[in-house]
């Protein structure tokens, strides 16, 4: 009787984790992104390993569709835990420079 409880606790347990999303920080890798709270001194460039590695001590969320200041669909935004630092990420560079024309233009 205990045999079938310990394979269903391990498959309840198995699809728990499967459907369980990666974190947001994972999902950075081969996009481009910039930050945000620099407009001026900050450019567009492609994610780096130590980019991923700086963006695990922030809180990262994937933002609702249409939401970026130039309405491209970010793939994710990163701020630091003090909110004094953050970095918007796109899947595509164009969209990465439009957003950050846009905020520039906009004074943000």
């Amino acid at each position: 009787m205990r045999t079938p409880l310990v394979v269903l606790s391990l498959f309840v347990a198995a699809t728990t984790l499967a459907d369980t999303p990666p974190p947001v920080w994972k999902l950075l890798k081969g996009n481009y992104g910039w930050d945000f709270m620099k407009p001026k001194a900050s450019k567009c460039a492609k994610v780096t390993a130590a980019l991923v590695a700086k963006m695990k001590k922030y809180t990262c969320e994937v933002p609702d569709a249409g939401t970026s200041a130039s309405g491209k669909p970010a793939v994710a935004e990163c701020k630091s835990k003090d909110g004094n630092d953050g970095y918007v990420f796109f899947a595509k560079v164009e969209d990465c420079k439009t957003e950050r024309e846009t905020q520039l233009a906009n004074g943000e």
